[in-house]
């Protein structure tokens, strides 16, 4: 019988291992943003910013119903880089994104339309 014993740590314990792959991903951001954070200036940086900023607008609109200005993104992003780093509009466009529906599913694939 197998036990719980070689599981790692949980980050939060107090919401169980259920809610874990959200703090997860969360955690994996905020590391994302404190490496682009720490490392010089470049190219390389300006990418990895614009990616995890992409990434968070995307995931605001996928949890959240309301849209978002990309200056509240810069803003969060700034936040979790420890404030190493200032993002404007004029910087980064963001492209607007939709939140992702899941297609309806049809019924039965042999079935043909009749016109």
């Amino acid at each position: 019988m197998e036990y719980n014993t070689q599981q790692r740590k949980l980050p939060l314990p107090e919401y169980g291992r259920s809610v874990q792959h959200m703090v997860d991903h969360a955690l994996t951001i905020e590391d994302l943003a404190k490496t682009a954070a720490d490392m010089p200036d470049g190219e390389e940086k300006q990418c990895l910013l614009f990616l995890v900023a992409s990434h968070m607008k995307r995931d605001y609109l996928n949890w959240n119903k309301d849209s978002v200005e990309d200056q509240k993104i810069f803003d969060d992003l700034s936040l979790l880089a420890d404030g190493k780093v200032q993002l404007s509009t004029a910087d980064f466009r963001l492209a607007e994104q939709r939140p992702f529906i899941p297609r309806k599913k049809q019924m039965g694939g042999s079935q043909k339309k009749k016109y």
